[in-house]
């Protein structure tokens, strides 16, 4: 067995300017019965010292411990390290996925903006309705409601188990929402699960919800970092399971904000590492994800491949009140659009009684 016969400490006392070092730890080695060898340093032969790995991050974790201990302590007699401390704080907003509505009651969004996330394949036609010039975007949950924006001239739009219902005008399908369909239109629109997550992020009371997909992921990542405030990214799933194509576009989305986030819990890594492992192959991840093979039995893998292009549809849609609507082209401060809006749903709501 081997013997610690040396702690990591520093040389000499800890002053201002002065760095701190480590003695290297010796191990004595002792055979069984046997006497004492020659003492082996931590950092000499990695081979020959089995305690290698555990004596190293132990003088580390000591060494990090200390010198964290020692900024704390100058912080006041020097501006460059209240500075420094200052900058950690200041970006200290947190980025996390949550994998599926089901889990939306385990995070406090009241201060976050919710980023929905329905790949395939609600938030993409969301994404491609506002580029093709509708008005406004209506998220319902139940079938019966939606049909009831019919006879106010929305167009109506539904799909369950991704199948076109009887009775809507459009489905789900982003090919369906041309220009010449929907055009200056208003959209009351329910699905399996985009619209759902919608209504889970209000419920839960969001400061903001957006949607997000691939189709916008530039444009929606650099607003979210322009607005400096907590992010949550929901994951639509499919009835309350985790999905391969959500999770990927969640761990992209953690990618580009990483550098300006500094908060990331374990789903966001995991989702980071997801899509670090799909990016080379995200057709081959997506082909053996479940809905996948739910929209190809359908005749739909078109729409996969479709829903997979970066930036096609540079769109930044926002729920206001129940509505969403498109923000990419408003110029100055989106808030006073927001009030503009919210005035406008006050007053119709009031005449409406």
């Amino acid at each position: 067995m081997r013997e610690n016969t040396c702690a990591a400490q520093p040389q000499q006392p800890l002053s201002h300017g002065r760095r701190l070092q480590l003695r290297p730890c010796e191990w004595t080695a002792r055979e069984p019965g046997g006497s004492a060898q020659a003492p082996t340093t931590l950092f000499g032969n990695r081979s020959q010292n089995p305690d290698f790995a555990a004596g190293f991050l132990a003088a580390s974790h000591s060494a990090l411990l200390l010198r964290a201990f020692h900024v704390l302590a100058m912080s006041h007699r020097s501006p460059r390290y209240s500075t420094a401390i200052s900058a950690v704080m200041e970006m200290n907003k947190f980025v996390h996925v949550c994998l599926t509505p089901a889990l939306i009651d385990q995070f406090d969004v009241s201060e976050a903006i919710v980023v929905v996330i329905d790949i395939l394949r609600a938030t993409t036609t969301m994404c491609v309705a506002f580029d093709h010039g509708a008005e406004l975007i209506v998220p319902v949950e139940k079938v019966e409601e939606c049909l009831t924006y019919k006879p106010q001239g929305f167009i109506t739009a539904g799909e369950r188990s991704g199948e076109h219902l009887d009775g809507f005008d459009l489905g789900n399908s982003p090919f369906s929402y041309t220009r010449e369909a929907i055009g200056g239109k208003k959209i009351a629109i329910t699905t399996t699960n985009g619209t759902r997550a919608i209504k889970a992020a209000q419920e839960r009371g969001a400061k903001e919800i957006v949607v997000g997909s691939f189709s916008n992921i530039s444009l929606l990542t650099n607003w979210l970092i322009q607005q400096n405030e907590h992010v949550c990214l929901l994951c639509a799933g499919w009835r309350d399971n985790v999905t391969l194509e959500d999770t990927i576009f969640a761990g992209a989305m953690v990618r580009k904000l990483r550098h300006d986030f500094r908060r990331f819990q374990d789903t966001a890594l995991v989702a980071e590492t997801l899509f670090q492992s799909a990016n080379v192959r995200k057709r081959y991840f997506f082909r053996h994800s479940s809905h996948f093979y739910r929209l190809v039995h359908l005749n739909l893998q078109e729409e996969v491949k479709y829903a997979m292009h970066r930036d096609t549809h540079p769109v930044l849609p926002i729920m206001i009140g129940n509505e969403l609507h498109d923000i990419s082209k408003v110029k100055g401060d989106y808030k006073a659009f927001k009030k503009q809006v919210q005035a406008e749903q006050k007053a119709r709501a009031a005449r409406q009684v």
